[in-house]
């Protein structure tokens, strides 16, 4: 079923009564990164307390330079949007720049993240740290 303009202004409308940025709002409409990766050199993956999963996918370069990053996610809303983010964030980055992001680089990232909505923005870390951690071991 197609998604009438009007029901996308409703969504957004709720959603930022939630307490969503319009980034974050953006990403979630586009669903950014959000797909396979079936070049990449590592995978990691994190199952959230509350039964949230999400993997990220990394292509790295002889250089240790983050090429390309992905996710995947079986979550909500918040979870998918801070896929999103990481990805977006650590493109280009090294790994060891990308070790050092956590949840409020996300959230700064983003404008805003409901608060009960920071876990998924530590799912997202958690899972970037197991592919990080998944890839040194390779190497």
């Amino acid at each position: 079923m197609a998604t009438k303009p009007a029901e996308v202004t409703k969504q957004d409308e709720l959603m930022k009564k939630l307490g969503y940025s319009q980034k974050g709002i953006e990403y979630f409409k586009k669903k950014l990164n959000f797909k396979e990766l079936p070049s990449a050199d590592v995978k990691g993956e994190q199952l959230g307390h509350c039964g949230d999963y999400m993997s990220v996918s990394l292509k790295v370069d002889d250089n240790g330079i983050i090429t390309d990053a992905v996710f995947e996610a079986l979550g909500c809303a918040g979870a998918c949007i801070s896929g999103s983010s990481i990805t977006v964030m650590i493109k280009g980055k090294t790994l060891e720049e990308a070790k050092k992001l956590d949840e409020n680089d996300i959230i700064k990232h983003l404008g805003a993240l409901p608060q009960n909505k920071v876990e998924c923005a530590q799912l997202a870390i958690k899972a970037l740290r197991d592919a990080i951690e998944k890839y040194e071991e390779q190497k």
